[in-house]
């Protein structure tokens, strides 16, 4: 056989390990979430990486790893009826594929490293395209941070690495844990080696898991001692084929209408309603949102979509969040920053976060559409002084897949990174309620009906309107 050639076994095996990955990794997230499996998903390809015989031969075992991998967690893409979706999936496929092959293919060119660094070199291959894909620059690339982010639910105590080093740290920390123990198997003709290699990653998982507990329970919620802030998430379960048809638009008012009485009628101070397209121009016509306010003495809030140019609906447009106060006027407006793949050739992004000062709840950052799926756009509302995320994309096209729970998950790291509580507002579910450590406190998981929580009312100065 040629120098270079794989025999038919190691072709095998390569192929073996490949398959191997990618089945682990499926069974680890949603929707079948044995989120323990994560911890030694990438040891085949780790280990038939290192071991392949040529550059090439590595690229093509990543290749097949992430175009199996990637090509089945992106399945949830084609459930949905816009005739963007099949492109969206075959670049999600393209991606996932380039993304394997560029991983193995690192993995073999660096395999000449220290034997002590070949673990932190896989976890930095690894973690490199989340930190490029979340830049300030060209912040669309979210297909990279749904592949290399943490999609599995992990228990809590290891989300909490998320909170100093980010989803980006802890996706290098599960990687850096899979490599020490690809190393243990490696080195297993060498006690002393392998020893030292398992010993390794045991002593970062004990580590990350103290750590992580005690983190959670010192950020046990507590009992509200004073006065509380209602806030009710309406998750109205319209039809996403509805949106953009102005023949449905009674039904969507009266559903609007409806569930703000009752969320009123409950002692909600806020109503709030995820983004949905409303069959008029909202915010340069809002006399009947301000009035739905006013009527029910709330302060109401929702996303919807604005034609940058009047009366020219389904052109260049922004995907706004309004909030009108309970004497009817208008408290502020922001604009997605980081819209979804559907609807980019149309949809332009906002600028700067302006978080909304709602009085008696605090400072509202609103993440609609795919403002949640990377943590820069939380990360700049936390800084601009947001108390509260409420994130109100619209998943209804996927209703019946993972990714309603893929997208939970997105929002739980968020509010780990951010340290701040997040009300995830979906239409059709699964909308939640998730405190600064991860946890879920309350879910809707579908259906039409009201989410209610109390906060900790704000005090005056964390709820001050901008000038």
């Amino acid at each position: 056989m040629r120098p270079g050639v794989l025999s038919p076994r190691g072709r095998f095996a390569g192929v073996a390990a490949a398959l191997a990955s990618a089945a682990l990794f499926f069974l680890a997230e949603p929707p079948v979430g044995l989120h323990v499996l994560l911890w030694i998903a990438l040891v085949p390809l780790l280990l038939a990486a290192w071991a392949a015989q040529t550059p090439r031969e590595a690229a093509g075992i990543g290749a097949l790893f992430g175009a199996v991998c990637y090509g089945v967690f992106f399945r949830w893409v084609l459930h949905g009826w816009l005739y963007q979706l099949p492109v969206l999936y075959a670049m999600a496929f393209v991606i996932g594929t380039a993304f394997g092959a560029a991983f193995a293919l690192g993995l073999r060119l660096l395999r000449r490293v220290p034997a002590w660094a070949l673990a932190p070199v896989a976890a930095a291959l690894w973690s490199t395209p989340f930190l490029l894909a979340d830049n300030p620059w060209h912040p669309f690339l979210d297909s990279v941070i749904l592949l290399t982010g943490i999609n599995a639910p992990l228990p809590l105590p290891f989300l909490q690495l998320a909170r100093p080093f980010g989803e980006a740290g802890l996706g290098a920390f599960v990687v850096l844990v899979n490599a020490l123990l690809a190393l243990a198997w490696r080195e297993r003709a060498a006690a002393r080696r392998a020893g030292t290699a398992g010993a390794a990653a045991a002593g970062l998982l004990a580590a990350a898991w103290v750590w992580g507990a005690a983190r959670v329970l010192r950020m046990e919620a507590p009992r509200l001692p004073g006065p509380t802030f209602r806030l009710a998430c309406a998750q109205q379960d319209l039809p996403f084929l509805w949106t953009w048809r102005a023949g449905h638009d009674a039904e969507i008012r009266a559903t609007y209408a409806a569930m703000t009485e009752e969320a009123a009628a409950k002692g909600a101070g806020m109503v709030l309603f995820p983004q949905y397209e409303l069959p008029e121009d909202a915010q340069r016509h809002p006399e009947y949102w301000s009035a739905l306010a006013k009527d029910n003495r709330v302060t109401l809030a929702f996303g919807t979509y604005t034609p940058l140019v009047a009366m020219a609906p389904g052109k260049l447009a922004w995907v706004v969040s309004l909030v009108f106060g309970p004497d009817g006027r208008l408290l502020g407006a922001h604009r997605a920053m980081h819209p979804s793949p559907l609807g980019r050739p149309m949809v332009v992004p906002g600028p700067d976060p302006t978080p909304i000062a709602v009085p008696g709840l605090g400072r509202v950052a609103f993440l609609p559409c795919y403002d949640d799926v990377a943590p820069r756009v939380a990360r700049l509302s936390a800084a601009a002084g947001a108390t509260l995320l409420a994130d109100i994309a619209n998943d209804g096209p996927f209703l019946g897949t993972s990714q309603p729970a893929l997208h939970l998950m997105r929002s739980r790291m968020r509010a780990i990174e951010t340290g701040l509580p997040v009300v995830h507002c979906t239409p059709n579910g699964i909308s939640a309620v998730i405190d600064p450590a991860g946890r879920v406190l309350q879910s809707l998981p579908s259906g039409r009906g009201l989410l209610i929580h109390d906060f900790a009312s704000a005090a005056p100065a964390d709820a001050r309107e901008e000038k």
